[in-house]
């Protein structure tokens, strides 16, 4: 029996508020998007992607950490192996895995030529809701 005081359980992960904004744009150049906790990297990519009207056609990476602690997401290339900062196979981890709490922030870097960054930052978590459907298509 389940009383009036006991939460209501809900099926499926919990879901993020994300803020992205490109970096050293003036005005400030933005988007929001709600995705689930447990979307991985390289669908966030995709997602970024369209928020930001990319089309995608450029290489990219997520940045978690600062400093000598910064480490690096992406499709790790072979033809790289063992030449400096070993990247991390973006299919791998999840937006809970970079962003375990509100106000955490990591960076997406788009072309690497031009550098443009993005932070993305987790503004809320928000219960699970069933009836959340995620669609992407790039």
């Amino acid at each position: 029996m389940i009383s009036n005081l006991e939460p209501v359980r809900r099926s499926g992960p919990p879901l993020y508020q994300l803020k992205l904004t490109l970096k050293w744009s003036q005005p400030p150049i933005w988007r929001r998007v709600v995705v689930r906790a447990d979307m991985s990297l390289d669908r966030l990519h995709g997602v970024i992607q369209i928020a930001m009207g990319w089309r995608n056609c450029h290489l990219h990476q997520f940045i978690g950490g600062a400093g000598f602690a910064r480490t690096y997401y992406g499709a790790p290339d072979p033809d790289y192996a063992g030449l400096g900062s070993e990247m991390l196979n973006e299919k791998r981890f999840a937006v809970a895995d970079l962003l375990p709490v509100v106000k955490r922030k990591i960076i997406y870097e788009y072309d690497f030529g031009d550098g443009w960054q993005h932070d993305v930052l987790a503004e809320k978590i928000l219960p699970p809701d069933p009836a959340f459907k995620q669609q992407l298509s790039l």
